[in-house]
C-alpha cells in the first residue's frame, strides 16, 4: 500500500452535483494529510485501476471515494453508463475489484420510489467483484436539504480513512481566539475544531497583453451529447401583469431540424448575473476588461478572456459558500473579527453557525464579502476555489413533429431574499433577460442546449393506451410536447384513439391559467379528452389537483384497476405537489376500489415499479 496515502476520487453526476461534492472531497485530501489521487467521472474509469484486475498480474490496492447522484427514477447519471456496462460482462472473474476500497456518498430524492439508487447500484457491483467497503453509505435527500448527510458524512470520512491506512485521526486544527468577538448569531468558543488547513494554489493567472481576446460566445460544446446552438425565435409572458409571479415561454430555434421526444429535458449554458459579476469585482478592485490566461503548471487551462467574461459564464458565484472558500477568505482579513468568523463557520465547531449564516440563506461569495468587509482575496483566490458554473435543465414543452427546428419551454422566474437583497435565479433571470430582448426588438446572445432523454417520462407509443396528466404550474409545459405529437399521431392513426386527461391547477384563471388558449384548442379538436383546473385561489377554500382527483375518484380508480394498459404522469414541484397527489389517488383506491390503506399504498408501489405510475419531479430545496 506505500507510505503515500493515495485517494482516488470519481463520480456520477448529472446536473453538478455529485461532482462539486467530489471536487470538495478531493481538494480537502490534502488538508486531512492524504495525497490527491484522480478526480474523475466514473466514465473514465480506464484512466484509473478499477479495471486492471483482470487476473494478468498483481494490482496495486487503492482507496476510491465515490460520489454518485441518482437521475429520474432511478437511472445512473450519463457520465457513469459506461462503467456500469463494462462491469456488466461476464467476461469479468469475481475477484476483479478485490483491490479496491472504497466508500459510497449517493444523493437522491425521497419523492423518487427508487431513492438513491445510483449508490445503492454501485455498491452492489463493487462488492459482487470483491471491493471492500471502509465506511458506510451515504444517502442524501434533495427533498429536506443535501448538506444534512453530506457535512456529517464527509466529517467521518477522515477517520474511516485514517483507519484504513492504519494511522491515527490527524488532530483537529486548533485558532486562539481573540477576547473579543461577535460571531453572531453564536459566540465561538476558545478553540476550534476541525478548521481546515490553508489552501494551497495551483493556477497561475498572466495578464494577456496584447493577446488576442477570445470572445466568449457561449457556443463551446464541451462533452455534452446532442448538443446545438440556438437562437430565440419567439417569447412571451403567460401570467397576467397582476399575477405575483412570472412564468415565461420561450422558443428557441436551431438552423437544423433537431431530435428530441416529448419528455426529454435539454440543458442550457447561462451566465451569472452582470450586476453582481461587476459588484464582486469593485470589492476585487480588478477591471474586469483585464484580458488574462490561466494555467495550470504549463497548461492554458482558459484564456485569453477578459476577467468580466470568465466570471460570467465559468464559474458559479451563487452557490453557498463552501468550508473550504471560507477558510480561504480568513486569510484575506486585515479585521481580526471577520476572520475569526470566517473560521467559525469552516469549522466542524461551527456547524451549526455554518448552517445558519451560509446554508440556509444561501450565502454566496458575494454576500460573504459584503458582510465582512476587510476581506478582499485576489482574483486568483477565487479562480481557484470557485465551482463551475453548471447549466440548467427545462423540459421541452413542444414536439418535434410540430416544430422541426425549434424546441419551446416554460419557465418560472425564480426570486429570493437573501440578505435583505432580492435576486432573480441565476438561470430564470438570464433567460427572463434574453426574453425580454427578443420582445424589444434588441439581438439576444446565442444559447447552447444539449439534449437529455426523459427515459421512462414520455408518452405512449400506441394511440389505444389511456392516459391521465396531472401538471400544476409549470408542470403542464412537457405535456405541450405530448399532446403535440397526439395531435400529429392522430392523423395518421387508423385506430381511434384512447381518452387522454390533463389535471392542471393554478391560483387563478385571470392571472395565471398556463396555455389555457392552447389546452383548449386540443380540447375542441378531440385530442384531449378531458381538462380539470383546480384553481387553488378563487374561493374561500383552497383547491388543489388532489382535490379535483379525488372528486372524481370513480372514474380514475376504474380506469386504474379495469385497464392494465392505462398510465399516470406527474410532473411538476417535487415537494407538497407530489406528496399530495401520489396521496390523493391512493385515497382513490381506498375509496373507490375497497383496498385497506395497505392495499392502496402497495398498489401506488406496483404502479411506480410497472412503469403505469411514471414521474417527473424537481425540488426547488
Amino acid at each position: 500500500m506505500g507510505n503515500e496515502k493515495l485517494v482516488d476520487v470519481m463520480y456520477g453526476s448529472e446536473t453538478g452535483n455529485a461532482e462539486a461534492i467530489a471536487r470538495r472531497i478531493h481538494a480537502e485530501l490534502g488538508d486531512h494529510g492524504f495525497a490527491a489521487g484522480c478526480i474523475l467521472p466514473l466514465d473514465s474509469y480506464e484512466q484509473t485501476s478499477l479495471c486492471h484486475g483482470d487476473g494478468k498480474g498483481p494490482v496495486e490496492s487503492r482507496l476510491f471515494v465515490f460520489v454518485i447522484s441518482t437521475y429520474g427514477d432511478g437511472d445512473a447519471p450519463l457520465n457513469s453508463n459506461r462503467f456500469f456496462k463494462y462491469l456488466r460482462k461476464k467476461s469479468h472473474p469475481v475477484d476483479a475489484l478485490q483491490h479496491v476500497s472504497y466508500a459510497v456518498l449517493g444523493l437522491g430524492d425521497t419523492n423518487y420510489t427508487n431513492f438513491c439508487n445510483g449508490s445503492k447500484r454501485l455498491e452492489r457491483v463493487l462488492k459482487k467483484y470483491g471491493a471492500r467497503n471502509v465506511y458506510h453509505r451515504g444517502e442524501a435527500d434533495d427533498e429536506i436539504g443535501l448538506h444534512l448527510v453530506v457535512e456529517p458524512w464527509i466529517d467521518g470520512l477522515w477517520d474511516a480513512i485514517n483507519k484504513y491506512f492504519g494511522a491515527e485521526a490527524i488532530p483537529p486544527a486548533l485558532h486562539a481566539q481573540p477576547e473579543k468577538l461577535d460571531a453572531s448569531p453564536a459566540k465561538a468558543p476558545t478553540q476550534l475544531n476541525g478548521v481546515p488547513r490553508p489552501a494551497e494554489f495551483k493556477l497561475r493567472i498572466e495578464e494577456s497583453v496584447g493577446a488576442v481576446e477570445k470572445t466568449w460566445t457561449n457556443t463551446e460544446k464541451g462533452e455534452f451529447q446532442d448538443t446545438f446552438t440556438g437562437r430565440v425565435c419567439g417569447a412571451r409572458l403567460l401570467t397576467s401583469t397582476s399575477c405575483d409571479k412570472r412564468v415565461w415561454h420561450m422558443e428557441v430555434e436551431s438552423d437544423n431540424n433537431l431530435s428530441y421526444q416529448p419528455g426529454d429535458a435539454f440543458s442550457i449554458r447561462v451566465r451569472n448575473n452582470v450586476e453582481e459579476v461587476d459588484e464582486l469585482l469593485a470589492i476585487l478592485k480588478v477591471d474586469g476588461n483585464k484580458v488574462i490566461s490561466i494555467y495550470d503548471g504549463e497548461n492554458l487551462v482558459n484564456g485569453p478572456e477578459k476577467v468580466k467574461d470568465i466570471l460570467g459564464w465559468r464559474y458559479d458565484i451563487r452557490s453557498p459558500a463552501s468550508k473550504k472558500l471560507l477558510r480561504a477568505l480568513a486569510d484575506s482579513c486585515t479585521d481580526p473579527a471577520d476572520e475569526q468568523r470566517l473560521l467559525l463557520w469552516s469549522s466542524r465547531t461551527g456547524r451549526k453557525e455554518y448552517e445558519a449564516n451560509i446554508l440556509k440563506p444561501s450565502a454566496s461569495i458575494l454576500d460573504v464579502l459584503l458582510g465582512n468587509p476587510s476581506c478582499v482575496p485576489s482574483v486568483n483566490f477565487l479562480l481557484e476555489l470557485l465551482p463551475a458554473l453548471q447549466p440548467r435543465f427545462y423540459s421541452a414543452a413542444s414536439a418535434v413533429e410540430y416544430t422541426p427546428r425549434a424546441v419551446h419551454f416554460a419557465f418560472s422566474v425564480v426570486e429570493a431574499e437573501v440578505a435583505g437583497r432580492v435576486r432573480r435565479g441565476v438561470a430564470t433571470g438570464y433567460l427572463e433577460d434574453l426574453c425580454r430582448k427578443f420582445i424589444d426588438g434588441e439581438r439576444a446572445p446565442n444559447l447552447v442546449l444539449s439534449r437529455r432523454s426523459g427515459g421512462k417520462f414520455k408518452p405512449p407509443a400506441e394511440m389505444d393506451v389511456p392516459y391521465i396528466m396531472i401538471g400544476p404550474g409549470t408542470g403542464v409545459a412537457p405535456f405541450l410536447g405530448f399532446l403535440q405529437q397526439r395531435s400529429v399521431l392522430c392523423v395518421d392513426s387508423k385506430n381511434p384513439a384512447a381518452d387522454v386527461s390533463l389535471y392542471f391547477g393554478c391560483r387563478r384563471r385571470d392571472t395565471d391559467h398556463l396555455y389555457e388558449e392552447e389546452l383548449e384548442r386540443f380540447i375542441e379538436g378531440g385530442i384531449l379528452s378531458y381538462l380539470s383546473v383546480a384553481c387553488s385561489r378563487e374561493q374561500e377554500h383552497k383547491v388543489y389537483v388532489q382535490d379535483k382527483i379525488q372528486a372524481e375518484g370513480q372514474q380514475i380508480c376504474k380506469l386504474l384497476l379495469e385497464n392494465e394498459k392505462s398510465r399516470v404522469y406527474i410532473c411538476g414541484d417535487g415537494g407538497e405537489m407530489v406528496r399530495g397527489v401520489v396521496n390523493g389517488l391512493t385515497t382513490v383506491l381506498q375509496n373507490h376500489g375497497g383496498m385497506s390503506t395497505e392495499d392502496a399504498k402497495l398498489k401506488m408501489i406496483a404502479l411506480e415499479r410497472s412503469d403505469r405510475l411514471i414521474k417527473d419531479v424537481w425540488y426547488w430545496g
